[in-house]
């Protein structure tokens, strides 16, 4: 079975985090590498004047292509966006970085036996209190040997002495070490613990991006996990339908609209079913796996899915942006928020192809995948 994967919008956009790999909305985007020059500034080719806003990057990893991070980038024209020529869906396969794990453990063993060489010569030069073996008063001269009885015993009672100094020094030492209060670990957020890769990888914002024309806030995904019908819900159905049985022909037919709307619309009512288990949600991820679409309208528009240039092969449905973006997403300077929208489906190739003489740049590949607009009911 094909897992479906649901995104929220969850926390304000960190603007110093340039990590490639998320999944957000809004802002500007951030690509891989630097990208070609003409997915800079992009313009709309429906209406050919207005600039393309950036409305969401997604992290689409597979396991199909185990040697490519994916990402997708999506770019609409708040006023076009009620066509597919409004919109813009951009993938980019970028290879996986290949990292020496021989060298690294090389060079912790050569680290290891540094410290494991240092160690034995510092015991060495060291008793097991960390003095100097002169310090114990030992002396392996054998011409001592005449030495007096009464000499022998004030150099016993030396090094008893000297003993003692430093067992008593050690022990206040300890005491000391305990009566010291402890330091509090600095907290760390999850976010900031999850992926120490985002300390390393940083990926490229282009300065002054005319498609930066949303606030930016982070997306939360999780597996959808469809919740029971509430008994609330279930109460007002029977109510209709015993209203429907009760009513003579005449009322009946008064209020047929209503009853098609709850229940003869098979497609409406299975859209709002799923939805309604988690309404809050604005993107659905489901490689593979089937569009939701609140129209018979837009299943007539899924089922003629384009075909890949390269291997003409029927593209496969990758993910969906439900227009409960619409109320989330927040224009900046106080704009008005002009998307009107349905459903946005991307579809993809199942094979990833791409043109290697046209699609690569910084030895990414950049293609711009399909997408189908389904129009708001």
């Amino acid at each position: 079975m094909i897992k479906t994967f649901i995104g929220y919008v969850d926390t304000p956009f960190d603007s110093d985090d340039a990590y490639p790999y998320e999944t957000k909305i809004g802002g500007a985007p951030i690509w891989c590498s630097q990208p070609p020059a003409q997915y800079k500034d992009l313009k709309c080719t429906s209406c050919s004047k207005e600039n393309l806003a950036f409305l969401l990057q997604a992290y689409c990893p597979l396991d199909s292509v185990p040697d490519y991070e994916r990402n997708y980038y999506i770019f609409v024209c708040p006023k076009c966006s009620n066509g597919a020529n409004g919109w813009k869906v951009i993938k980019c396969l970028d290879p996986l970085k290949e990292y020496d794990d021989d060298q690294d453990d090389d060079e912790e063993d050569n680290e290891n036996d540094d410290e494991q060489e240092e160690e034995v010569t510092t015991k060495k030069e060291q008793g097991d209190w960390g003095v100097d073996d002169d310090d114990w008063g030992a002396d392996d001269d054998n011409e001592n040997e005449t030495s007096t009885t009464t000499t022998t015993s004030l150099q016993q009672q030396e090094k008893k002495q000297t003993i003692a100094e430093m067992i008593k020094s050690r022990d206040q030492q300890l005491q000391l070490d305990q009566n010291k209060p402890k330091k509090k670990q600095p907290q760390v957020s999850l976010r900031e613990s999850f992926n120490s890769e985002q300390e390393i990888i940083s990926g490229v914002v282009i300065e002054n991006d005319k498609s930066n024309q949303y606030e930016s806030y982070y997306l939360f995904i999780e597996e959808e996990k469809l919740k029971k019908q509430q008994h609330q819900q279930q109460e007002d159905q029977s109510h209709h339908l015993k209203k429907y049985q009760s009513h003579d022909v005449e009322e009946a037919e008064a209020w047929s609209g209503e009853t098609y709307e709850y229940v003869q619309d098979r497609v409406f009512s299975k859209f709002l079913k799923k939805i309604g288990s988690n309404p809050d949600q604005c993107l659905r991820y489901s490689f593979g796996g089937e569009a939701l679409c609140m129209s018979n309208q837009g299943v007539e528009q899924v089922r003629n899915a384009p075909k890949c240039k390269q291997c003409s092969r029927t593209k496969t449905f990758e993910f969906q942006i439900l227009s409960t973006m619409i109320t989330q997403i927040e224009p900046r300077n106080n704009q008005p928020n002009e998307l009107d929208f349905g459903n946005a489906f991307i579809y993809s190739c199942p094979n990833n192809c791409y043109d290697k003489s046209k699609d690569i740049f910084n030895d990414v590949a950049y293609i711009e995948d399909s997408i189908i607009i389904e129009r708001a009911v």
